[in-house]
Order: C-alpha cells, then sequence, then structure tokens
C-alpha cells in the first residue's frame, strides 16, 4: 500500500465516512432481511443477516481506528479479523450472485438491485484495503473461519441463506460460499504470516542498529 493510500484510508475524516457508510448500509440490511428474520426460528436469526451483520462488525473495527483502541488482543482482535474477512467473502458472494442476475436474459433489475451490486463491490474493497494492517492472530483466524463454516452450515443445511433472486441459483450459491470460506482463510494465513515476518524483521533491524 502506498504513503498517500494508506494517509487516506487512515485519515480521521475518510474513518468517519467510511464508519457512517457501514452504519447505513447496516440499517438497510436488516431491514432488506427484515421479512426473513420474521419467518426464522429465533435460535438461527444471527445466521440469517450475512452482509449487514458483517458490516456492521466492520463499523466497530472503524470506531476502534477513529478512537485509537489496539484491535490487538482478545474479542477486539476476533472483530477485527471477522469484520474484514467477511466482507471479502460476503461482498464477493453478492455481486456474483446479484451480476448473474443483472446479466440473466430478461431480467428486469431496478434500482435496488444495482445498490445492492455497487454498494457490495465497496464492501469488498474495504475489506481488501483495511486488511493490511491486521495483526498476526492463527486462533482469532481460526475462530473466524468457524464462524463462516457454521454460516454456510446454517444457510444451505438449514435454509437460512438469503433469498436469491434467480431460480436454479442454489448450488452456484452454496458452492461459492464453501469455496469463499475457505479462500479467505488461506488468504488470513498469509496476510497473518505476512505480518509476522515484517514485525521480526523489523525487530532485527532495530537490535542491530
Amino acid at each position: 500500500m502506498t504513503g498517500a493510500l494508506a494517509s487516506l484510508l487512515y485519515h480521521r475524516y475518510f474513518l468517519w465516512l467510511v464508519f457512517i457508510l457501514n452504519i447505513a448500509g447496516t440499517l438497510w440490511g436488516f431491514e432488506w432481511y427484515w421479512d426473513q428474520l420474521v419467518e426464522t426460528p429465533w435460535l438461527l436469526r444471527i445466521f440469517v443477516p450475512d452482509c449487514p451483520l458483517h458490516a456492521m462488525l466492520f463499523a466497530l473495527y472503524i470506531l476502534m481506528l477513529i478512537r485509537d483502541i489496539p484491535a490487538d488482543k482478545g474479542w477486539r482482535k476476533f472483530i477485527a479479523w471477522t469484520a474484514v474477512l467477511g466482507c471479502v467473502k460476503y461482498g464477493i458472494w453478492t455481486i456474483v450472485i446479484i451480476g448473474q442476475f443483472l446479466i440473466s436474459p430478461g431480467a428486469s433489475p431496478d434500482s435496488q438491485d444495482w445498490l445492492l451490486f455497487a454498494s457490495h463491490i465497496g464492501m469488498t474493497l474495504q475489506g481488501l484495503a483495511y486488511s493490511a494492517r491486521m495483526s498476526s492472530a492463527s486462533q482469532y483466524i481460526s475462530l473466524a473461519v468457524v464462524w463462516f463454516a457454521l454460516n454456510d452450515m446454517s444457510d444451505y443445511g438449514l435454509g437460512t441463506h438469503p433469498y436469491l433472486p434467480l431460480p436454479g441459483q442454489f448450488p452456484l450459491a452454496a458452492s461459492l460460499s464453501v469455496a469463499l470460506t475457505v479462500l479467505v482463510a488461506l488468504w488470513a494465513c498469509y496476510l497473518s504470516k505476512e505480518y509476522a515476518g515484517i514485525k521480526k524483521a523489523r525487530g532485527l533491524w532495530l537490535r542491530w542498529r
């Protein structure tokens, strides 16, 4: 990440903008899922609002950055990793599922469909952008991946997945979600090892100064 881009991403005013957008996305998302939440048994409701839930976690992570609260221990580290990985996983999933609908013959997408598509591009990009400074945390990455796996099991085993815009999309939706869980797990392990390597190299450099 270039210095100019990092300066923008972590500038306090820009962080507030990202925070507000994620709060707005959370509220809109829960409103979008409301009917499905009402119809779902309460024990499974936590698995229903995939995107708004992770947008809310991302807003909490951004609030930590705004208030200079280190996301380097305990529940704060779990929130940070789950938020970043969740934005990438569910952002890409929604782009593919809504994108297939947008380009399907005879589809009549409305403004909400296009807004969903665009907003989830933003969701994916923010997860990628703010992953650069994540700290090494194999146990919390494992917990996040377990959460995603449980979500996949509930969504495609118990039927808590989002409403799909096209008939016959279930196989794609299920296989894509599972594949993305595996991919974000591998990506997180790479990020964690890379951070640990940078930290070790910096420590050696400081020792030999």
